[in-house]
């Protein structure tokens, strides 16, 4: 009976890092859409767009039991949430901190660290950190600082590109 459910395991795992893929490509293109149109009707719509992907991928993680993606989605949402509700302000530092997510997801996803932990590497535990205080600090005209952490700078790209 175990040897079916770890291929079953390992089949999910399968078709979860397809379907991760699209729900990143989405976030990084929603947010490079977003840096293009900070303040207007349509961005409440790609918010929207990158709020549902990221609740997609988080339940995804979740089916699969990989913890630090699901966590690291977790933050995301919290973030796209405060923007949604207008608590938070689209800035440059937070579409900063937003695209090093993605890019972390994606490190976590690269690797067998995303499916072979329940803790999160120093660097992703930063990061939901990082997304966690600026969902908290949410104020209605300021974007939130974000506090430097190892993958800052980073922004994503696809490893296939």
């Amino acid at each position: 009976m175990a040897k079916k459910n770890d291929e079953l395991l390992k089949r999910l795992l399968a078709t979860f890092r397809v379907e991760a893929d699209e729900h990143l490509k989405a976030m990084a293109s929603g947010l490079i859409a977003l840096e293009k149109v900070p303040s207007s009707a349509e961005a409440a719509s790609i918010i929207e767009t990158v709020f549902r992907e990221a609740h997609s991928l988080k339940g995804a993680a979740r089916a699969v039991e990989l913890v630090p993606i699901e966590s690291l989605c977790q933050s995301l949402e919290s973030v796209f949430a405060a923007l949604k509700n207008g608590a938070l302000s689209v800035s440059v530092p937070l579409l900063d901190l937003l695209h090093r997510a993605i890019a972390g997801l994606d490190e976590l996803l690269g690797g067998e660290r995303g499916a072979s932990t329940t803790t999160p590497p120093p660097a992703i535990a930063a990061l939901s950190h990082d997304l966690d205080r600026a969902a908290a600090a949410a104020a209605p005209v300021h974007g939130a600082p974000t506090a430097p952490t190892a993958l800052s700078g980073k922004r994503w790209r696809h490893r296939d590109t």
